[in-house]
């Protein structure tokens, strides 16, 4: 927690007494910023942090390491590994040290020398200098660039006053500070010539940093030390320096803090001032927010009991797909679950049970990729269940896509042994995956076998019906060669071939290390097994890296092929860790949604939870889902719901329509490809146009099941849910909210108006006329409620009239007829021929449109549907709400119904608040003639939510949303007045009411406590919690080209910054109690219309806009 005003030092962490740089540190990050109220100066190492050459230098040692080993053992040329031995020997120590450091750790005895030696190969001096003419001439021939979110952070901190020196072992460091035309820019410099004349030490004593510190004249404890160098940040802390900020350049942020770093950033940019903007390569933070709090989700203990629901919440994904957190040595066996989860791949299977054959389509668990165990001596494999755990730590690193685990533990013999990994399902490369394990001997040697495998022995965990075969895929081929294990299958009913293939490389304390392979081939499986020897305090570490492919992807001959060259072609472990980190730091600046507060849930705070809930939607769906023909699946790329798409999408589209509109656009066309379906469902009920399934997979036809077998009472019980016709609506919805963002046109001629104008269609012809009311009636349908599936007295299923779905079928068919209206005469002719719309029917839209019934009583409450009020007000309440307990036994007595009761399993009216404004709704009732009252939203909310019982996910996500509109100053005043009046429909107590923050608490941390999450996230839940953020509590509304932002953010929430992309132009929105701020990005994007007040105002790029909140509240 932290506010803006108030600046927080991180405390160093002592130094960790016989602590190897491979063990992890258990720093905790605080909130901070550079404030010149706590810190006089900042002193920044050079290379790798102010200048482009550590890779510079990393090649000229390398150059010169390589002759050197060459001419010593020929035979057996062991190169200098940049990724390792650039980090470990000679990054940020002075030069003659980091050549004395790589010979001995060769083994290698050289006589010290002098400086004057000849560049050669005689002596430490000797090679050093050879170095540095061979780094010199590298520098002369390509020059040196500067990072530019470093110097745009120096001029910052000049201009607000705060000292910035430079601090060097480098003897060149003045030629290479002008070559990059930033020498001007500090007040001090000390480097390598500095420290030879004043016989300071090098890194990673303090010596130098101090020597800068004395230069600015300013105490250690108020100056900051920015250092991407072991070294380097281990000098920091030595020196006692007030805060040491790594960057994670060449190291993992956690080497880097159990140096000494008290906060690690990837990069600058995401440094600030208070009261900044943003960056263009930061994320969209305006103080520096970079905190283990905000990042990391992390558990510190080993719970069994536990481990399917962390392997949900911790699992890695990439659009493509989606690789549960399972641990490598598990298999599936009650307390872990490995899956892997490719977007759109689908098979069905045909079960007979209870003397009924059913099929069902469901998503499918590939082949796992993770196996990788060991074994010490003759001991079984690795079991976390069979140790004593010492210690235990999982850290899913959110900004960095990258899952880390750390064991220590303790055999049946005493011998204490560690593991640390990280792993990683690519962003970038998205058929690439990787894992890295590392285990250390502490107090043991011996013999220690790996193994590592693809295992195509999985099938599916979770089934619709009791005893169905869950194994979808058969053997194909397999095969090792050399230490690439290669595995393909296929899908039993589908026939999609789905190719792995993966190798591993073995190390011994970053050495590589040769082994003896033994290889395990079965037609489903493939295994290697590898046996070294270990001594005590030795590292063994496995890199694995894994490709994925099926035979639907694009741009290849056939899978097996791809994925062999693909796994060939792969990067180093190292490069691809590194463009991981980059992949999702360029998604971070698109998607994060930055926030202050002054509560927090749980130990978690909201500030994680949002990141946690944002990481996941971008793992379902990202840059790697375009051109896949994949949707948004309620529970994500798992098998909660069978992969199935539901109406749920419509609280996750607003994300990716604001953020990454592309997204959208692509996601959207996998309903304009089952539109042949939809119509055949249409035409199958008898009417024209087209009626989406409630439940979709592949085809899009109705996956949702026949029903359930009830085991107490032995009789299938009906599955009604099929019935919710609504789920048209929420596509259309959908549609039309990412044309308003974008302004996308050739996206609705070519694909969206098809889907709008048929569902429309379907919408006008299923409403029938009911000429004594002279309206037209929807019978026979479910709402979103899904617990009324019938009224009391009649066995014929569906209810009438449902208020939700009548105003979304006439508010469909409005946007329809617009649709026609705002298209070239052209292109609205040819969409009317394309579908055979006639004069005539679209008349009868119209008047559909005009006349629709809606339930709406006399003293303004709407009836969820036609007879709703008749119903018995359940008996059983707690505090004027309803009695959720006893609600659960009354559906299970019914078998999941409760047809007479006024109770809500999750929002049905109250969905219209959460849809549409006041003046939207009014609107559509104006159209159809009915009267309409602002405060007839509060009144309806006070009336439906203490009936409504929280069941689904997706509950408290609207709850929360309209309770934040109720909570408007206006509509409370309103609710209040009613109160005073005692309403005889309003039972429960205004003061009794949740605050709208209280509810979004509850959703936005639900998949961390509720019961189903084992089986996959709640991809509705997680979005709609961020969307509340995003656009509930900024009052964000796109309509009639005009993006819209009237805030009222929750007490609790003092301030808010994120990107959002509107018209082709990125806008940056910062957003406190007192003002807003609005800019827009540079580049040739055509001006926007913003409207705040009632007013509307344009904006060019790299213009903005504050407004004063204080003075619009008070209008």
């Amino acid at each position: 927690m932290h506010s803006a005003s108030t600046a927080v030092t991180l405390e160093n962490k002592p130094p960790l007494p016989e602590q190897q740089s491979y063990e992890k540190a258990k720093a905790t990050a605080k909130p901070v910023k550079i404030s010149s109220a706590q810190f006089d100066a900042v002193l920044f190492d050079m290379d790798g942090v102010i200048t482009k050459t550590a890779n510079v230098h990393a090649q000229a040692w390398k150059e010169v390491f390589d002759q050197l080993m060459q001419k010593r053992s020929p035979s057996g040329f062991q190169p200098f590994v940049m990724e390792h031995d650039y980090p470990l020997y000679v990054d940020g120590k002075p030069r003659y040290d980091g050549v004395q450091s790589f010979l001995t750790a060769r083994g290698i005895q050289l006589p010290w020398g002098k400086r004057e030696d000849a560049p050669g190969f005689d002596s430490v001096c000797a090679i050093g200098n050879l170095k540095e003419n061979t780094f010199l001439e590298r520098v002369k021939e390509h020059g040196v660039e500067a990072y530019e979110t470093t110097v745009a952070l120096i001029r910052s901190l000049k201009k607000e006053g705060i000292k910035v020196a430079v601090v060097t072992s480098s003897e060149n460091g003045t030629i290479i500070l002008e070559a990059a035309n930033v020498l001007h820019l500090f007040d001090a410099k000390v480097d390598g010539r500095d420290a030879i004349e004043l016989a300071l030490k090098g890194k990673p004593a303090p010596d130098i940093f101090l020597e800068a510190a004395k230069k600015l004249g300013v105490e250690p404890k108020r100056a900051i030390v920015v250092e991407d160098a072991v070294a380097g940040v281990e000098a920091g802390r030595n020196g006692g320096f007030g805060l040491v900020i790594g960057v994670n350049r060449n190291h993992s942020s956690e080497l880097l803090k159990a140096h000494g770093a008290g906060v690690v950033v990837s990069d600058l940019g995401e440094v600030g001032l208070p009261g900044e903007s943003p960056q263009p390569t930061g994320t969209a933070l305006s103080d520096l927010g970079v905190t283990d709090e905000h990042w990391i989700l992390k558990y510190e203990d080993y719970a069994a009991q536990e481990e399917r629901r962390r392997e949900t919440l911790c699992g890695l994904g990439n659009g493509y797909f989606v690789t549960r957190a399972a641990a490598p040595e598990s298999k599936a066996d009650g307390t872990h679950f490995p899956g892997t989860y490719v977007a759109g791949i689908y098979d069905r299977l045909t079960t007979e049970t209870h003397s009924m054959v059913l099929e069902r389509e469901d998503l499918v668990n590939m082949p796992n990729w993770l196996p990788l165990s060991f074994a010490i001596e003759d001991d079984a494999w690795f079991d976390c269940s069979k140790v004593e755990i010492l210690s235990y730590e999982q850290r899913l690193n959110l900004k960095e896509g990258v899952l880390y685990r750390d064991i220590r533990f303790r055999d049946r013999k005493k011998r204490e042994t560690s593991i640390f990994e990280r792993r990683f399902v690519h962003m970038q490369y998205c058929h690439l995956a990787g894992l890295e394990a590392t285990i250390v001997a502490h107090n043991w040697s011996g013999n220690l076998k790996i193994r590592t495998a693809l295992d195509g022995q999985v099938a599916n965990a979770t089934s619709v019906y009791e005893g169905a075969s869950k194994k979808h895929l058969k053997a194909v081929e397999s095969s090792i060669t050399g230490d690439v294990l290669y595995l393909k299958m296929q899908t039993v009913q589908s026939g999609i071939s789905v190719a792995e293939a993966a190798s591993s490389m073995v190390f011994r304390n970053d050495q590589p290390l040769q082994v003896n392979r033994t290889n395990i081939v079965n037609e489903d499986y493939v295994a290697q097994e590898m046996q070294c020897n270990v001594s005590q305090g030795d590292r063994i570490t496995i890199q694995k890296c894994a490709s994925l492919f099926t035979s639907r992807d694009l741009a290849i001959s056939e899978a097996g092929l791809a994925a062999r060259d693909a796994l060939a072609d792969a990067p180093p472990f190292a490069t691809l860790i590194d463009d991981q980190v980059k992949a999702w730091r360029r998604y971070w600046f698109h998607f994060d949604l930055a926030i202050e507060t002054t509560e927090t849930v749980s130990k978690i705070g909201p500030a994680l939870l949002i990141h946690l809930n944002t990481f996941h939607l971008l793992s379902v769906a990202s840059g790697n889902s375009l051109g896949r023909d994949t949707a948004l699946p309620a529970r994500g790329w798992s098998e909660g719901y069978q992969g199935h798409v539901f109406w749920d999408d419509m609280y996750v589209f607003p994300i990716f329509t604001l953020r990454a509109p592309a997204i959208s656009r692509e996601l959207l066309k996998y309903r304009f490809h089952r539109l042949p379906e939809a119509r055949k469902i249409a035409k199958s009920l008898g009417f024209p146009g087209a009626r989406f399934p409630w439940q979709s997979a592949s085809t899009g036809r109705e996956e949702t099941p026949a029903g359930g077998w009830n085991n107490e009472k032995n009789v299938w019980v009906a599955d009604r849910s099929h019935m919710q016709v609504h789920v048209n609506a929420a596509i259309a919805f959908n549609i039309w909210q990412y044309y308003q963002a974008s302004g996308d046109l050739a996206f609705m001629y070519i694909y969206g108006a098809d889907v709008l104008l048929e569902i429309a269609r379907f919408f006008a012809h299923f409403a029938h006329y009911n000429a004594a009311r002279d309206r037209y009636e929807i019978h026979g349908v479910v709402g979103p409620d899904e617990i009324h599936i019938n009224y009391p007295d009649k066995e014929q299923p569906g209810i009438n009239n449902n208020a939700y779905t009548n105003l979304m079928a006439v508010w469909t068919i409005c946007r329809a007829l617009e649709t026609l209206e705002m298209l070239s005469e052209e292109h609205c002719n040819e969409i009317c021929s394309r579908l055979n719309l006639t004069d005539d029917e679209l008349k009868l839209w119209d008047q559909v449109s005009r006349k629709m019934f809606v339930p709406v009583q006399e003293n303004g409450i709407i009836s969820q549907f036609e007879g709703y009020e008749k119903l018995q007000v359940f008996p059983w309440q707690k505090d004027g709400f309803i009695d959720v307990d006893r609600l659960t036994e009354v559906l299970q007595e019914t078998g999941g119904y409760a047809n007479q009761y006024q109770v809500s399993k999750q929002p049905d009216v109250l969905m219209l608040f959460y849809l549409f404004s006041s003046e939207e709704l009014k609107e559509l009732f104006d159209r159809l003639n009915y009267h309409f009252d602002p405060d007839m939203i509060p009144k309806n909310i006070s009336y439906y939510v203490p009936q409504t019982a929280n069941y689904s996910t997706l509950s408290r996500v609207a709850i929360a949303w309209v309770l934040s509109r109720m909570n408007r100053p206006e509509a409370w005043r309103l609710l209040t007045n009613m109160s005073e009046g005692k309403d005889a429909q309003q039972s429960t107590p205004i003061t009794s009411y949740p605050r709208s923050w209280d509810i979004f608490q509850q959703a936005v941390s639900s998949d961390l406590e509720s019961a189903a999450t084992p089986e996959g996230i709640h991809l509705g839940a997680m979005a709609g919690t961020v969307d509340i953020v995003q656009r509930c509590y900024t009052g964000i509304v796109t309509k009639n080209d005009v993006l819209w932002v009237n805030p009222c953010l929750p007490e609790a929430l003092t301030r808010l910054s994120f990107h959002l992309q509107y018209r082709q132009q990125t806008v940056n929105l910062e957003i406190t109690k007192k003002t807003v701020s609005v800019s827009t990005a540079d580049g040739a994007a055509q001006p926007i219309k913003v409207g705040f007040d009632g007013k509307v105002y344009v904006l060019g790029p790299s213009e903005s806009k504050v407004f004063n909140m204080q003075q619009a509240n008070q209008r």
